[in-house]
């Protein structure tokens, strides 16, 4: 029985669930991880994430949860082996495109309040948010590349992330 929550917000996919928790009259306190919250978050918060993330991932059974690591195990790295041509492309046009690194990571927090870094295909400028900090991105954000701009559209930027999949950082969903 929650009675209270405290949530990271990354963005506007979050809201239809939090108003869920607010109409069965759960307290909601946000940290913006966008703006630096997450290094303010301890171990309370990440029960309040689960929540959001239609339910604690801590309490579901053990079996189940042994199948879904194999599961994630064996689907990210066939995903990995088969996609790796389409991944070599695309890290090769990321570094065609612009100058940087292919590869962009950012801190997320995960179960049991372990830290991350997720990792994507850097679809910006290098140093996009030096001058502004973190920042919700646009659809014809001026700070995205050429190569970024397709990367994103066809959602091609996540495909690393099968690798924190991999390693046990994320889960498959979906």
């Amino acid at each position: 029985n929650l009675r209270h929550a405290r949530v990271a917000l990354e963005g506007p996919r979050l809201i239809g669930k939090i108003a869920g928790l607010l109409t069965r009259g759960i307290a909601i306190d946000q940290h913006d991880i966008m703006r630096g919250g997450l290094d303010e978050m301890d171990g309370s918060d990440v029960e309040a994430a689960a929540v959001l993330s239609e339910g604690d991932p801590r309490q579901q059974h053990r079996v189940y949860r042994s199948f879904k690591r194999v599961f994630d195990v064996v689907a990210s790295g066939l995903g990995l082996i088969l996609l790796s041509p389409l991944l070599l492309l695309v890290a090769v046009l990321i570094k065609l495109d612009s100058r940087g690194p292919v590869f962009f990571r950012q801190k997320r927090i995960g179960i049991d309040g372990g830290r991350f870094n997720i990792i994507k295909f850097r679809s910006m400028v290098e140093g996009a948010e030096s001058a502004t900090g973190p920042v919700f991105a646009s659809e014809n954000d001026p700070r995205a590349t050429r190569i970024g701009r397709l990367l994103r559209r066809l959602n091609l930027d996540e495909l690393p992330q099968l690798v924190n999949v991999l390693r046990g950082d994320m889960s498959l969903v979906g």
